[in-house]
């Protein structure tokens, strides 16, 4: 536009110019500028409006991106094996999930707008080498130069801050969630060591932060500086190659706007590479997450659990230790047995129930339902039959309704019915009913009414078999005796296999398996 109001010879020599002057001005100045600045308006009008659908399209590409990441690896560790699962600390599947799902998005969104303004700069590069070859070259060279700086000082360096902004970021996710799930025993306290504890954490995730916000803004600062020196070199340049005005003023018009128009190029491809670059250990961490081994989810054939569930010779043994959780374990469990299994801690019990769950697959012996052996092809089938009461109950943060009926159908007199089974049905409607607020970080619920809810959930799920981790441990006595007496006398269909800790509670069971050092005793 400025050399074709400052240069009259481009009306001749521009077709396109040429009509507007001669066709559509009758070779009026003054409606040629009109109509020439009116067609200027209107392209950057139609370049705003491109320019607001595409980052509406990146936006939405970006949140797509965060949201399927955070997906698969929420499926991914639902789909764990169990013996990788509990490795996990919740802090960092949190991270994963919430943090670096979201970085890895932009990271991944930031290579699209590099490869957008790499090809914009390559079309203005193509346009400089057109004007004038050697002073494109010159320009080239210094641009090299600039381009193997930054690699030799800060590509390195900023793959170093990325992992270390993963490392002090996980270190402080997993003292917060330390501190909260203590928060009681902390009350009491002077909190001296959780003040000195989180300055310290929170210092660290402060210097990585500052580093990281520093050094991927400062390449930027420093490009704009040498693009301001290398248009006054331009000029200099210019001035002594170009005697004639019209050349002169043509070639410092055509660099200028050739460089005014890369440079937030330019600089959106350095942030890109600076962003890359720092969250490559994202990149890395999801990559290992996809690749980690996953348990197949196909059921198999259909497993009827009528008549017994056997254990013979089996033994178990975790990766990281030498010594045996469960040595040649035979029982035999007929169906409607209800059975206590007790112990001394560390004698053996959560590990033989988790193998009873089929949350683990025997390190050797068989696992036999019906006369079918259990195993890796059909171990979720298995699961399908049992249901499971922890001992340390976590409810999601919903509705009494939604946490006991989890997904199945909702049936009023089955939903009554547990409620009553577990004593709770009174306390939920005297607390605002079935639609009443429960969970994990609400505290409408004592702990021992959320584990009786706990037990009503999976009553309601009516499987053939249900799992007690010492369930009823957080309840007193007499709610204790009243609740296991109910469900062992009416249950009666039901197979039933729990922990217990006290031999009161044991004794009420039919069969009681004894473990010591992993062994029957």
């Amino acid at each position: 536009m400025v050399q074709v109001f400052t240069n009259a010879s481009i009306i001749e020599t521009n077709q396109f110019v040429k009509y507007i002057y001669q066709g559509l001005s009758q070779n009026s100045v003054t409606t040629f500028a009109i109509i020439f600045s009116s067609f200027i308006f209107l392209f950057y009008i139609v370049k705003l409006i491109i320019s607001i659908k595409n980052a509406k399209l990146m936006a939405k590409l970006t949140s797509n991106l965060y949201i399927d990441t955070s997906k698969k690896l929420f499926e991914n560790y639902l789909n764990y094996y169990y013996r990788d699962f509990s490795k996990k600390n919740t802090a960092e599947i949190n991270q994963m999930l919430i943090v670096e799902s979201d970085y890895l998005s932009l990271m991944i969104s930031n290579v699209i707008y590099l490869l957008i303004h790499l090809i914009i700069i390559g079309l203005l590069y193509g346009y400089m080498l057109y004007i004038d070859l050697s002073l494109t070259a010159f320009i080239t060279a210094i641009f090299m130069m600039l381009a193997y700086s930054y690699k030799k000082l800060l590509n390195t360096k900023l793959v170093i801050m990325g992992e270390e902004r993963m490392t002090v970021l996980n270190s402080y996710m997993r003292f917060v969630k330390s501190t909260f799930s203590n928060y009681k025993f902390i009350k009491g306290l002077d909190n001296n060591y959780i003040d000195s504890n989180l300055s310290y954490k929170t210092a660290n995730y402060k210097k990585a932060r500052v580093d990281m916000l520093f050094w991927s803004e400062t390449p930027r600062l420093i490009l704009e500086f040498f693009i301001i020196s290398i248009m006054i070199g331009v000029l200099m340049f210019v001035k002594i190659k170009y005697q004639n005005t019209d050349e002169l003023l043509l070639v410092v018009s055509a660099y200028a706007l050739a460089l005014f128009r890369m440079l937030p190029s330019l600089s959106r491809v350095l942030s890109g590479i600076s962003i890359i670059n720092m969250y490559k250990k994202t990149l890395d961490m999801v990559h290992i997450e996809f690749k980690a081994e996953i348990e197949s989810q196909k059921l198999g054939a259909k497993i009827n659990f009528n008549k017994s569930i056997e254990l013979k010779n089996i033994s178990f043994q975790y990766l990281e230790t030498d010594k045996q959780s469960l040595s040649n374990i035979n029982i035999k469990i007929e169906k409607g047995d209800k059975i206590a299994i007790f112990g001394e801690s560390g004698s053996g019990k959560s590990t033989m129930m988790d193998v009873l769950i089929g949350l683990h697959l025997a390190s050797n012996g068989k696992f036999i339902i019906d006369g079918v052996e259990i195993n890796s092809d059909n171990i979720v089938r298995w699961r399908k039959n049992i249901s499971f009461v922890p001992q340390k109950v976590v409810l999601f943060e919903s509705t009494v309704k939604e946490n006991i009926v989890f997904g199945k159908e909702y049936d009023e007199k089955l939903f009554r019915e547990v409620l009553e089974d577990v004593y709770m049905y009174d306390i939920v409607m005297s607390k605002g009913g079935i639609e009443a607020k429960v969970g994990d970080e609400i505290s409408g619920f004592s702990g021992g009414q959320l584990q009786r809810l706990a037990f009503a959930r999976a009553l309601y799920q009516e499987r053939s078999v249900l799992f007690l981790d010492e369930a009823t441990s957080s309840l007193d006595e007499e709610v204790e005796n009243k609740i296991m007496d109910k469900i062992l006398s009416k249950y009666k269909e039901k197979t039933i296999i729990a922990i217990v800790h006290k031999e009161a509670i044991a004794d009420k069971f039919g069969k009681i398996i004894r473990l010591k050092d992993g062994k029957n005793c």
